[in-house]
């Protein structure tokens, strides 16, 4: 009775030290932020908190955590935000595959992002507004002690922007902790990269920031604004710390409560902080979910449901997740997601 009792006053006193916000200057660039709105319907009906916790999506939140896999395993996901700003849809679709194996635990995703929405002007004549993101990533992990994993995944991928096509790579590194079996503390630095700048060359001649529509010929060539800015924009590094604690664990039970905290740098003067907390109540097979996040773009609450079945002798779990924007002036709203996982 003892111990419930102090396992309930550690979770709201962690409730009420997450809940405050973090306030910091909001940073501009979207695409790549897109990329940064997590996958898997299990963590984001968790908050978006996902770097202490283990599957094969750990190839996204936190390389580290493969190492922990015993049994490969298939991952499949989808999920849909509303980008109030253009009245238009963000879709990200995101598959990954695990491989156990005596040498380290291997693994391989794949990701696309798009946005696409009608954007009508006279000046840049475009009739459509697109962008988007393929990826291609490797993991490896391995299980130095049995109390610590290590892991990295190798991104290689091509952002599209107005038929513009720009290629570059990125790093994630991550750190599983076992510090009891019921209690995980997990570590990714995702998104260790180059700063990406466009090359346009609109009217082929080679040259590139030629006339910035200043009406005039800077170039000598006879015309006037042919090449539009390359405006550089760096990629968003996300530093993650994250902590899972198991309050109830038993054949029918388990109650998780999962803390995490992100911060987003576009440059050492310019960081988003972010905290994040979950629960999940598990009763036999069915998994109910609660989450909240403040202050990544905005305050924003998060509900999940899922279930966990065998189907032929595959281990399978069904997840659905909602995230609701509670600020209606942000730029993103809503987010839907579905995913799910096959154990072999």
């Amino acid at each position: 009775m003892r111990k419930k009792s102090k396992k309930i006053l550690l979770f709201f006193t962690l409730l009420i030290v997450f809940s405050f916000k973090l306030y910091a200057t909001p940073l501009e660039n979207q695409i790549l932020l897109y990329g940064l709105h997590g996958v898997n319907a299990r963590a984001i009906g968790l908050g978006d908190v996902y770097v202490s916790l283990v599957d094969a999506s750990s190839t996204y939140w936190n390389p580290g955590a493969l190492g922990k896999l015993s049994k490969p395993e298939l991952f499949l996901s989808h999920s849909n935000i509303k980008y109030r700003s253009y009245d238009s849809d963000i879709n990200n679709e995101f598959l990954s595959f695990a491989l156990p194996s005596k040498y380290g635990n291997f693994g391989l995703s794949s990701a696309y992002i798009n946005n696409t929405y009608d954007f009508v002007d006279e000046f840049f004549e475009y009739d459509k507004w697109n962008e988007t993101v393929k990826k291609i990533g490797i993991s490896y992990s391995k299980e130095i002690i049995k109390l610590l994993s290590l892991g990295v995944t190798y991104n290689y991928f091509e952002y599209s922007f107005y038929g513009d096509k720009l290629y570059s790579y990125s790093l994630n590194f991550g750190a599983l902790f076992n510090l009891r079996e019921d209690f995980t503390v997990g570590i990714a630095y995702r998104n260790i990269g180059p700063d990406l700048q466009l090359k346009i060359d609109n009217d082929n001649d080679g040259l590139i920031d030629e006339d910035l529509y200043d009406q005039f010929d800077n170039d000598g060539d006879g015309r006037i604004d042919e090449d539009r800015e390359e405006l550089p924009f760096p990629l968003l590094k996300n530093f993650s710390l994250g902590v899972s604690k198991y309050l109830l664990k038993d054949n029918n039970h388990d109650l998780l409560l999962v803390f995490q905290f992100d911060k987003v740098e576009k440059d050492s003067k310019n960081s988003i902080n972010n905290s994040k907390i979950g629960i999940e109540y598990r009763f036999n097979d069915i998994f109910l979910r609660l989450g909240y996040q403040n202050n990544y773009y905005t305050d924003r609450t998060t509900f999940g449901i899922g279930y966990r079945f065998n189907f032929l002798h595959f281990d399978m779990n069904f997840d659905f997740a909602y995230s609701h924007n509670t600020e209606w002036n942000s730029s993103f709203g809503d987010q839907f997601v579905a995913s799910m996982i096959i154990q072999f």
